[in-house]
This record gives structure tokens, sequence and C-alpha cells, in this order.
């Protein structure tokens, strides 16, 4: 198998990879030796979720404070996971740009996702407001998210970045945990007013946000109707990267989205 990252790597680029793997601990597997050059993970499963694989620790102290995998070295690290994945990210995306090096950054957030586990201060506004302590989590989660987005955001254009990196926000399904309380009233939370949730077959599980955002390159404020999926950002990257694929390896059952 030759991966995306592998592919990446073969035209120049160094490939970087902060959260979830999900696909396999072993060291054949690992995100190390499937063409990751820098990696900070949590274990098999969500954090905490050691049944899967997961750090013992994190049991103790979800999201907070977790041991993590950086390259061959496990960590200890200190705050909320949200906030050490994007400032993992935002420091290696820093090297790259001072070094005007080419990368792929993949920030791949545990987040928002069960346990809802949020810090106090995110939780807050959403408590006050009459929401039960998960609703409150879930939504501090995603608050969460938004403020470390933004500020990545800013730094991209202090670097002056933007005009030369195409910045993509996504999820991989749809929502989950959309029942909920507020003021003691049983709530069904929004999910875009589409059918069913995650593991759903229909919209609500399976049409997620794709935002693509390049300076400059890309009209803003267009929607794009073709029916995509996350598979086919290896052939959309490879040619925009000049890949030159090897021609003993998988077949791509994925279509590149440039004409798009």
């Amino acid at each position: 198998v030759f991966t995306m990252p592998q592919a990446l790597q073969s035209a120049g680029y160094k490939t970087g990879l902060f959260g979830k793997w999900h696909l396999g601990d072993e060291e054949e597997y690992l995100p190390t030796s499937r063409g990751f050059d820098e990696v900070l993970m949590h274990g098999a499963g969500g954090i905490g979720q050691t049944r899967y694989g997961d750090f013992p620790p994190n049991e103790e102290n979800l999201y907070f404070d977790n041991i993590l995998l950086h390259n061959d070295t496990i960590v200890q690290t200190k705050g909320f996971c949200t906030d050490v994945f994007f400032d993992a990210a935002e420091s290696w995306i820093k090297k790259q740009e001072e070094a005007k090096q080419p990368y792929f950054a993949y920030v791949a957030l545990n987040a928002p996702h069960a346990p809802l586990v949020a810090p106090d201060k995110y939780k807050k506004r959403f408590l006050e407001l009459g929401y039960d302590e998960g609703t409150a989590g879930r939504y501090g989660m995603i608050e969460n998210i938004d403020d470390n987005f933004g500020e990545l955001m800013q730094k991209l254009e202090a670097w002056d970045a933007l005009e030369n990196t195409i910045v993509i926000f996504m999820t991989d399904n749809g929502a989950t945990h959309l029942k909920g309380s507020l003021n003691g009233k049983k709530i069904t939370h929004f999910n875009a007013n589409l059918r069913g949730g995650k593991n759903s077959p229909f919209e609500g599980g399976t049409h997620v946000p794709a935002f693509w955002y390049w300076k400059g390159k890309f009209e803003e404020g267009v929607d794009v109707d073709g029916l995509t999926a996350h598979i086919d950002m290896y052939q959309t990257f490879c040619e925009l990267a000049g890949v030159k694929l090897p021609e003993n390896m998988q077949e791509l059952s994925s279509r590149s989205l440039v004409p798009l």
C-alpha cells in the first residue's frame, strides 16, 4: 500500500499528524511507518478508551494532561487535548514555514466526541443557559475547536502562508448524542435539519461540512454540489502537488476534485 502521505513525501513535502490515527498501533502500522514525519497521537479507540488500546493513565483524567505518543516516545502532555493537538500542529507548521518547506498537516481531533468533556470555562455559559452537563460539554468542545481553528488561521495569515496553503475544515460523520435537556425539558440538538445521525446511511449521518479555503485562488461563498468523499483527497492532493505515483501500487477508487 502506497499511502497519501507517502505520495506527498515523494514530492518533497514534510508530513505531520496530530490527534487521531486509528489505523493500527503495531510498529508497521504506526503513522511514522506509513508516511508521516512528525506524529503526536493518542492510542486506539478514544482518549481513555483503554479497552481498545489507549494508554491506561488516560482513564484517570479524560481529555486533560494526557499520555500521548510523540514519534517513537511516550510523553506526558499538559492541558486540554484539543489545545495540545493544535499547539503542536502550529509549532510544527511554523518550522516548515520558516524553512520554506512544503508540508501537509493533518490535524485529526478526537473532539467533539463522547465522553462529552470540555474545559469548565467553555461549559460555563451553556450550563448557565440551562443545558444539561453533557450538552454543555458537547457545545463547549465545539467552541474550543472554533477558537483553536481561528487562532490557526490568524497565525497562517501572520506567517504570510494563506496565499500558498489550502486549508480544509471537515469532519468524518454526522452528529451523535443528539438528545439533551434545556431547563429540565428534553430537546433534540440541531443537525442541519437532516434525517439520521452518526451510524445512519441517511444524510444526517453522511452529509458533512467540507470547507476549502485558498486565499486569492478559490472564490468565496461558493457551494459545490458534486458528491465527494474524503477518499477523493488522495488524487486531488497528488495533482496539486505534482506527485508522480509509482506504477506498482494499489488501485485508487477516488477521483481528483481539481476540476470542481
